[in-house]
């Protein structure tokens, strides 16, 4: 039986699996929390400045030479 990596619980509908091997049910796909940059639900998500990312994510996050937060945008002159 399949569990909900979010809730705990069995899932007995329809649920999403994602390629970082998190599972989740159809509830908690819609409500719940996902990472900054690749858009996956996680139930550990880390804070990155202002951001919440996965664990992967984190560490691939550019960050500024000079303060060290990470960049979230591209300026276009």
């Amino acid at each position: 039986m399949v569990h909900c990596d979010f809730g705990g619980h069995p899932v007995s509908g329809r649920y999403y699996s994602y390629e970082s091997g998190a599972v989740e049910c159809e509830a908690h796909d819609r409500e719940g929390r996902r990472c900054a940059r690749c858009g996956v639900p996680s139930p550990k998500l880390v804070a990155v400045g202002p951001l919440a990312a996965c664990a992967s994510c984190a560490k691939k996050i550019v960050r500024c030479s000079l303060c060290g937060q990470p960049a979230v945008s591209i300026r276009t002159w």
